[in-house]
């Protein structure tokens, strides 16, 4: 599961402008994206009871996959590193919806 989240963000992490220093720093960002932007534009919103899911994740009110649970209490210091601009919303949505539908079932 790691391996595919990774490859997954990896494959479309310079199309975001998303540019971690590590792989675990590009989930990090996303799962903080998640809980922060339920509605990015107008190209898709992120259903409501998965953006609550991923806020949850982010507090560790739920129980988090082993991959995610180290990053709980450092999340905070970067959420929303920076807007996404209308040409990575249109590639970041999809993208946040099957991260989603992957880890939180």
């Amino acid at each position: 599961m790691k391996s595919f989240l990774i490859s997954l963000l990896i494959s479309t992490s310079f199309a975001t402008g998303v540019h971690a220093d590590t792989d675990m720093g590009r989930i990090k960002f996303t799962v903080a994206m998640l809980a922060d932007v339920p509605i990015l534009g107008d190209t898709c919103s992120v259903p409501a009871e998965k953006k609550a899911a991923a806020s949850a994740m982010l507090y560790g009110i739920i129980e988090v996959h082993p991959d995610f649970a180290y990053i709980i209490d450092e999340v905070q210091a970067e959420r929303l590193a920076r807007p996404l601009t209308q040409k990575q919303e249109t590639t970041y949505c999809p993208v946040l919806i099957r991260f989603l539908d992957s880890v939180l079932h």
